[in-house]
């Protein structure tokens, strides 16, 4: 099988990495934002804190400021999740590409 690395996307430039703005980092400024229902509020928080437990992390003194974050295609439980990220922040008026 072969492996594709996914990368989910803003159009907003990323003020550290001067990339496209990934959508977990869009989805933290959407959470702190006051747009959300309570509901969706919780939703969001949930994917989040999946993310939190299920990603690695940087080693400690790493600068994430300039970290780009991209997904193995195989990587279903991530992929998964990320795409209700996606749908989320599209309902909320967020342009989220796929490169």
């Amino acid at each position: 099988m072969r492996v594709v690395f996914l990368r989910f996307v803003t159009m907003h430039v990323d003020k550290d990495s001067r990339r496209p703005q990934g959508v977990l980092v869009a989805s933290y400024a959407l959470l702190d934002s006051g747009e959300l229902n309570k509901d969706e509020w919780k939703r969001l928080r949930e994917i989040l804190d999946w993310f939190n437990a299920n990603l690695p992390h940087p080693p400690k003194g790493f600068v994430a400021g300039r970290a780009i974050f991209w997904f193995k295609s195989t990587s279903n439980d991530s992929i998964s999740k990320i795409w209700e990220l996606v749908h989320l922040l599209r309902h909320h008026s967020y342009h989220v590409e796929i490169l």
